[in-house]
């Protein structure tokens, strides 16, 4: 099942794993991890195949037999965020935010509220204020897993919040990850530098170095990524203060991450004009989307693809 699926064959590996989830579930009933992993894998087979009600069914059991070690261990809280997924793309965003938001409360129960029935009390903003100093507290080591996990809980949210229009969700939401991000994103320059002025003291370059290199990248991307969904979803909302704030997204992006590729930076420049030609500042627009028409032009000499050409 498992080549299957590297090789793409997804209809084969699903009813292989199928096969392995009735062996598993008839006959090592009390082989609990191996039928949570074979049900996990049955489910993402499904999810990449877009048959997405039984993929969730087989997520939800997954789930079930993990959350026997506890709602809130690891194992269970990282398989939320793909039942979450599936959630999204089938068009159940609704039910897709309070999953997220249970995941936030369980994160919290376990970290800094008292319990998982205390945090469901908290509205979103207490829990985000409460998870973001739990995490970029250096001295907190109670879990090394849930930085990530708090991460990826609040990018789903947002996520979902978008795709059901509850924009005050996905903007607290991406505006705490944009914190996160930004704080990683110094910490991996600062080794860059260090790794780099190693490197010039051997006069070798070092695969740490490269490491280096390749996590500040990634780390770069992803401040990137939550600026240019910030910037988004804040022109969506539909009022002046918004307005503003979403200028400011893309004014970042395009001044502090200023992209080799020309269709980014057109996109950033087009959004901007936009927002200032709502805020009634027309020269400001003007020159913006002079530069986006000549950023499109570029691109489109350079695209090699006809339907994207077209």
């Amino acid at each position: 099942a498992y080549l299957c699926k590297v090789d793409g064959d997804l209809v084969q590996a699903a009813h292989l794993f199928r096969r392995a989830y009735l062996i598993n579930k008839n006959y090592f009933p009390e082989l609990d991890d191996q039928l949570a992993s074979t049900c996990y894998d049955l489910g993402e087979t499904l999810y990449w195949a877009s048959q997405l009600e039984e993929a969730e069914y087989y997520m939800q059991e997954a789930l079930r037999i993990r959350e026997k070690n506890g709602r809130d261990c690891d194992d269970a809280i990282n398989l939320r965020g793909t039942l979450g997924r599936i959630l999204i793309i089938g068009g159940r965003g609704e039910a897709a935010c309070r999953f997220y938001l249970e995941t936030l409360q369980l994160l919290s129960g376990k970290s800094f509220a008292q319990s998982f029935e205390q945090a469901k009390s908290l509205d979103l903003k207490q829990l985000i204020a409460g998870l973001t100093k739990v995490v970029t507290d250096s001295n907190n080591k109670a879990n090394p897993h849930i930085e990530s996990q708090y991460e990826d809980a609040l990018q789903s949210l947002a996520d979902a919040a978008i795709s059901c229009r509850h924009y005050d969700q996905a903007i607290a939401s991406d505006t705490a990850l944009l914190y996160l991000r930004e704080k990683k994103l110094l910490s991996e320059s600062a080794l860059v530098e260090k790794s780099s002025q190693d490197s010039n003291q051997t006069k070798v370059v070092s695969s740490k170095n490269i490491q280096a290199q390749e996590a500040e990248k990634q780390a770069r991307e992803q401040v990137v990524a939550t600026l240019w969904q910030l910037g988004w979803v804040t022109s969506m909302v539909g009022n002046i203060s918004a307005a503003e704030s979403s200028s400011k997204y893309y004014g970042r992006l395009i001044d502090e991450f200023p992209s080799t590729l020309p269709r980014p930076l057109a996109d950033w420049y087009q959004a901007r004009a936009i927002t200032s030609d709502l805020l009634g500042r027309y020269t400001e627009a003007k020159r913006d989307f002079t530069e986006a028409r000549r950023l499109f032009k570029k691109h489109l000499r350079q695209e090699k693809d006809q339907e994207q050409i077209d």
